[in-house]
């Protein structure tokens, strides 16, 4: 197991360097000056040129990357172009709303669609698969704005026990310092975001469970324990369900890293404090080093969390070795 955490851990590195390479070089190709626009097209052309020499444009690509990327690995992202403050003390203060935002919506998605999942596989048929496909279906058809829209209108602005906008308190901090009142008033913020950003992820997960939940029941080894005698809880929770999570751990490693980098339409919907928004807006500004710390950041994220559902086979099924 050791080997195979410290191969991975190897492996992540030429994927962050390309994504980096990427974000950094298809940034600068793109049209736009980031420094006209932050100083207007009547600024001189020397103070256009003291700027760029500031921020080391006026330098060549390969020269700006090897000098950002160097100062990344160290934790310094540079300097923001339009809000004149640490790249890294701007996400800092996003990241954490983003990343919880996140981490509700899929803990929402796996306390729904696991037991529905494998509720619909052995009532295979049923009025309950048969309503709990359709829920399905209609959920991952639904966009995520709409959704948002929708929680708002019926839910938000009916019942004065959800906010309807902005994050007040973590509900993360809340736990770990147990402030209870920071926990009750960061889920109240928290969960009609989170169930926005989480229902297509619950569509996807439920049908998966369940198809996978239905080909592991056909196998040998749980026909023979049903021979056994054993009670069908037994026979589900026991044998079953463990070898049919594998296809399920992997798409919800896969969906974590894609709710980090699709919450901005939830996040404006919501006027959620994230990181998300924070990289859109700094698209649209040409704000280079927000949008290149962000992306290197997000495939980082994304690449740890692939790293730990690998891990996670071995304990799901023994029969699964790395070495």
């Amino acid at each position: 197991m050791q080997k195979f955490i410290i191969r991975r851990f190897l492996n992540i590195i030429p994927t962050i360097l390309g994504v980096s390479l990427v974000v950094f070089f298809m940034i600068h190709l793109a049209p736009g000056d980031p420094v006209t626009l932050m100083v207007g097209e009547d600024a001189s052309l020397a103070d256009i040129e003291r700027i760029q020499a500031q921020y080391g444009f006026d330098q060549p690509l390969h020269i700006q990357y090897m000098r950002w990327f160097g100062n990344a690995i160290q934790g310094d992202f540079g300097m923001s172009i339009r809000q004149n403050r640490t790249v890294a003390g701007l996400i800092l203060e996003r990241a954490g709303a983003t990343i919880e935002l996140a981490f509700m919506a899929m803990f929402i998605a796996i306390l729904i669609s696991v037991p529905l999942g494998v509720l619909s596989a052995i009532r295979r048929g049923s009025w309950i698969d048969l309503l709990a496909m359709t829920a399905a279906l209609i959920s991952i058809s639904m966009p995520r704005f709409w959704v948002g829209l929708m929680l708002l209108i019926y839910i938000g602005l009916n019942f004065d026990f959800f906010p309807l906008f902005g994050r007040e308190a973590s509900l993360f901090v809340g736990i770990f310092s147990l402030n209870w009142q920071d926990v009750v008033l960061g889920f109240r913020h928290l969960i009609l975001p989170a169930l926005a950003l989480g229902t297509a992820a619950t569509a996807l997960q439920t049908r998966l469970m369940r198809s996978s939940m239905l080909e592991v029941l056909q196998q040998d080894y749980v026909r023979t324990a049903k021979a056994k005698g054993l009670s069908d809880r037994v026979v589900i929770f026991k044998h079953a369900l463990r070898n049919a999570m594998l296809p399920v751990v992997t798409i919800v490693g896969l969906q974590f890293g894609y709710l980090l980098g699709g919450a901005v339409v939830v996040e404006t919907v919501f006027s959620w404090p994230g990181m998300a928004r924070l990289i859109i807006n700094a698209v649209s500004q040409r704000d280079f080093p927000i949008v290149q710390a962000g992306t290197l950041l997000v495939a980082i994220t994304f690449a740890l969390i692939n790293l730990l559902v690998d891990i996670s086979y071995g304990f799901l099924n023994p029969k699964i070795r790395y070495d």
